[in-house]
């Protein structure tokens, strides 16, 4: 009896040494796995540093590009004041010369107009 007693329990033994070889095999997959996925993941970290660089020197040239845009909107606000200036400077003469001339064109119809009217025609 005990020699069968201790046959049945080898068999038990050899059994949980199999399970045990099994689950060392699928943890040496899980182990490859996690390996691979923490590889993975630090290339993963390397482009989101490399994409945090590259926004964060985006960000500063738009900066660049903004304050440029601020400057010559300003100077061109000051070259704009100086043409109207010019232009207001230029056509009020103009203007003056242009109601004198019609004042006096008026004043030398309004003869011409009465002498016509009293011509019998």
């Amino acid at each position: 009896m005990t020699d069968a007693w201790m046959n049945r329990f080898e068999a038990k033994l050899d059994r949980i040494d199999d399970t045990v070889t099994r689950m060392d095999t699928r943890l040496t997959g899980v182990e490859t796995t996690v390996t691979g996925m923490a590889t993975r993941l630090g290339g993963v970290e390397a482009e989101q540093h490399r994409q945090g660089v590259l926004l964060e020197a985006l960000g500063d040239k738009l900066d660049g590009v903004t304050e440029h845009v601020i400057d010559v909107r300003e100077r061109m606000g000051r070259g704009f004041a100086k043409v109207y200036r010019k232009l207001d400077e230029r056509v009020q003469p103009i203007e003056a010369a242009s109601r004198h001339f019609a004042s006096t064109l008026a004043t030398r119809k309004r003869p011409a107009a009465k002498a016509r009217a009293r011509k019998p025609g």
